[in-house]
This record gives structure tokens, sequence and C-alpha cells, in this order.
């Protein structure tokens, strides 16, 4: 899964939410949002490019890749991935999350 590094590189800088908005004219929601770790899904690439700007770093200070607990490819003895095994749809109120099963 990828892991948005907002909140650390935002300490660093002793900024708050309201002035990263204010200097990227994002919507303060979505930053509080991003900072939480929440609808990191959401996040385009332009706005991961004008993060980087702002911060003055490369993708990978924003972006933290950390492997999936259960993994989500299952690999053969070659360790050559074989198939996905499940993937999640977004959450919908109405009808909850679903997890489907690869065929």
């Amino acid at each position: 899964m990828l892991i948005l590094q907002l909140s650390v590189l935002m300490g660093e800088k002793k900024w708050t939410r309201s002035q990263v908005a204010r200097f990227t004219d994002f919507r303060p929601n979505d930053i509080g949002d991003w900072w939480n770790g929440e609808e990191t899904g959401k996040i385009t690439l332009d706005k991961l490019d004008v993060l980087c700007d702002l911060f003055g770093c490369e993708l990978t200070e924003i972006l933290v890749y950390v492997p999936n607990s259960p993994p989500r490819i299952e690999f053969n003895e070659k360790g050559e991935p074989v198939r996905r095994l499940y993937y999640e749809e977004p959450a919908n109120p109405k009808k909850g999350k679903k997890k489907r099963q690869a065929k």
C-alpha cells in the first residue's frame, strides 16, 4: 500500500493545513484527509507534483510503499506473479465495502 507522508513533511516545516491550502490552492478538507492518511486514492499526479514543489522533495519522500498484509498477488515457486488474490471496491455508503475473489 502507498502511504502519504504529508503530516511528516508539514511537521518538519511547522506548517498548518490551512497554510498548505493557501500555498497550493487545494481544498483544506482534502489536505486534512491526506494529512490523516484518508482518501489518498483521490490524490492526482498533478497535486503530488505541486506538493513536491512546495516541500522541495522527491515523490518518494511524499509517497512511501509498505507491503500489503495479506499480499494481494500470489506468486509461484519461481517468484513469478500468478494472479491477483483480491481487490477492494471503493466503499459505497449504501452498499458497504466488498471484497472480490479473483477467478
